[in-house]
């Protein structure tokens, strides 16, 4: 006598199209939730750019001038351990400039000679001492800092959102469930970042640069507070959880 409803229950779910059975069979026990999670880390990783412009009457002096200048500012780098691949060129330029002298009124000749080159310091807390060694070897422009990830921390801060936003499906998933008698037994699929939007979006605050070239003077410089804020790193999850009657 137990199993007749059973086999009715089965006899009539066998009755129905193959779609319609499928389709209240997902109906009633499953419940697809949304999830968004979120954690702010600090950035790791420090750059700015420092450059040299130079005049002088000729080409040649110009240029050398210019070029003795880069080259004292990354030596001067490359002694805090600074690697030689973590500086890179981003310009060089020559320009021919006709002036008229105020007090003479006569045309002269000018050659500006300009180089910069962009500096990553693998650990962002010391980019304000890579800075001030830049400044103090003669850079006269600064541009920056930046910040950004490393490889690895990128990962941290991606896999710490996708687990809040998993967290925050289970809840919403218990608490739905419950409200209506049911509870989760366990989950039939998960789509990560269904919205493609798990990049970390800035909210730092970071100190201004120095005055260029501050060191050339002689005198002692305080340091250039450079501080990394904090980057928010985002995440959607969509998940779709089996639930079965409470109690």
């Amino acid at each position: 006598m137990r199993r007749t409803p059973l086999v009715l229950c089965s006899l009539a779910i066998a009755g129905l199209p193959a779609s319609s059975a499928s389709a209240a069979d997902t109906a009633e026990h499953t419940l697809g939730v949304s999830g968004q999670g979120l954690v702010e880390l600090v950035p790791d990783v420090g750059s700015f750019e420092a450059s040299v412009e130079r005049t002088a009457p000729t080409s040649s002096a110009a240029r050398n001038a210019a070029n003795t200048r880069l080259a004292r500012i990354v030596a001067r780098l490359r002694a805090p351990s600074i690697p030689r691949e973590d500086i890179t060129t981003t310009s060089i330029s020559l320009s021919r400039e006709r002036t008229r002298n105020p007090r003479t009124k006569r045309l002269r000749v000018r050659y500006r000679a300009s180089g910069s080159f962009a500096v990553r310091v693998a650990d962002g807390t010391k980019t304000g001492r890579a800075i001030d060694l830049a400044a103090g070897a003669g850079a006269t422009g600064i541009d920056g800092p930046s910040f950004s990830f490393s490889a690895g921390k990128r990962t941290e801060g991606r896999q710490a959102a996708e687990k809040s936003a998993l967290a925050d499906a289970r809840g919403r998933a218990d608490a739905a469930a419950a409200s209506q008698g049911q509870k989760v037994v366990g989950v039939q699929s998960i789509e990560l970042d269904p919205s493609g939007t798990s990049e970390p979006s800035a909210v730092q605050d970071s100190a201004a640069s120095p005055t260029a070239g501050s060191g050339s003077t002689g005198k002692r410089v305080a340091p250039t507070p450079v501080l990394a804020g904090r980057e928010e790193f985002t995440s959607s999850v969509r998940v779709v959880y089996l639930i079965a009657p409470a109690g």
